[in-house]
């Protein structure tokens, strides 16, 4: 299976053909599931992460897997596809296709930033960066092939789109103030655990590449009516937003509406709603809606464009935005370090300076504080370049950016429909 496609791979239908007969003797789960837990034990299992050899074959087994309808839909039902995760960081540990989307060069652990850069210098830094974007665009790929699969297959759809809101819904954390603060710290820590407090708690978050993948799986679902023109954008349905069948999105941050304007908007004749509509319109100095103002209609179902278009917009705020502010916090604990290093290095030349070449404890003791920061910049130096790898992808930037472009012409079109409607 991980030579599917080249010469040394199965034979050309053998498994179709063998996925047939299992589905005659009822057992495609002991064909699929064990299959889908090898492949997730073996990339989680590659020494070099995303610069492994054997990442590429994990891809392409996974994907010969879920080409078989019969078997996506059997790993789809199955327990462990969401693996009753209660937080994000489960569901990326214990789901069916966790390991696949974490994939990254992010520095979750310590040991992938020392592989990705060697050598900090100029033209081997520009090599490894330009080697790491092509490796990360390539499993992007994979990924998405495979999520396009599974969305063909009519028994894997809706677990895919469940697998998706899981992630959305089990990493709010991500969204939250502190959330770059104690990443930040999390990760210092995982460089030198003697000069920094432990975290108080595990991880519940799902890591940085494993949201970014999500993230850039759907902008590429999205892609096809990015344009313009695209007259498919007009089937985005902004009733999604206030149903619950996906996400539950009633306590975020709402543009020129209360929570109580968006109640009285789905149930009018309700009185004290009312009331306080009226207050509010009062209070703002606006014309309210006349009485007898028919209830908003939320959509019962939801089209695919409308499926990709919001749980990309909600993708990307819990991973790439956040990943952005924890790039911030980590740029800017590596200033405030290096500037210590830089006054212990002045104040050390001072007393050599005075102390005239002789020994002194003191200078020793200084000399070992300062080999320390060194070390301990030169680290988080590779935790920055491994951030603005992944970030500041041209590519991913630019899908992201033309998705934006699009959500400000849905914001644009909502706020005042077009006269065709």
């Amino acid at each position: 299976l991980k030579n599917d496609g080249v010469d040394s791979g199965l034979p050309s239908g053998f498994l179709a053909s063998l996925t047939a007969r299992m589905q005659e003797e009822d057992g495609l789960a002991d064909l699929a599931l064990p299959l889908m837990e090898r492949i997730a034990a073996d990339v989680r299992g590659l020494e070099r992460g995303i610069l492994d050899d054997g990442l590429l074959s994990c891809y392409r087994a996974t994907l010969a897997i879920v080409r078989e309808k019969p078997l996506a839909a059997v790993i789809a039902a199955d327990g462990k596809w969401l693996a009753q995760s209660i937080t994000g960081a489960m569901l990326e540990r214990r789901s069916m296709l966790g390991a696949l989307f974490g994939v990254s060069c992010f520095p979750s652990d310590p040991t992938v930033p020392k592989l990705c850069f060697q050598d900090l210098t100029g033209p081997s830094l520009e090599s490894d960066t330009r080697t790491l974007r092509m490796s990360l665009q390539v499993v992007q790929r994979a990924l998405k092939s495979i999520s396009t699969e599974l969305l063909k297959n009519g028994d894997a759809k809706e677990p895919f789109f469940k697998m998706v809101s899981a992630a959305c819904t089990l990493n709010q954390v991500r969204a939250q103030q502190f959330f770059p603060i104690n990443e930040t710290n999390r990760l210092v820590h995982l460089l030198d655990p003697q000069r920094s407090e432990p975290p108080q708690n595990a991880p519940i978050a799902s890591s940085d590449g494993f949201m970014i993948n999500l993230g850039s799986v759907l902008l590429q679902l999205c892609e096809p009516f990015m344009a313009p023109n695209s007259p498919h954008a007009a089937k985005i349905d902004a009733t999604y937003l206030l149903s619950t069948h996906r996400l539950q999105l009633d306590k975020e941050t709402k543009l020129c509406a209360t929570a109580d304007d968006v109640m009285y908007w789905l149930d009018p004749r309700n009185p004290d709603l009312r009331q306080r509509y009226l207050e509010h319109m009062r209070d703002e100095m606006v014309e309210p809606e006349p009485e007898g103002t028919p209830p908003l209609a939320v959509s019962a179902s939801f089209g695919t464009i409308s499926e990709y278009f919001f749980l990309a917009m909600r993708t990307l705020h819990l991973g790439l935005l956040s990943s952005f502010t924890v790039f911030n916090e980590l740029a800017r604990h590596h200033h405030m370090s290096k500037n210590e290093q830089d006054l212990r290095e002045g104040e050390i030349a001072r007393l050599r300076q005075m102390g005239g070449g002789a020994p002194n404890p003191l200078l020793e003791q200084m000399e070992a504080e300062i080999a320390k920061f060194r070390e301990m910049n030169a680290a988080i130096t590779r935790f920055l370049h491994c951030y603005q790898t992944q970030l500041l992808d041209p590519d991913l930037l630019s899908l992201a950016l033309r998705y934006y472009r699009l959500v400000s012409r849905w914001l644009v079109a909502a706020a005042e429909p077009p006269p065709e409607g």
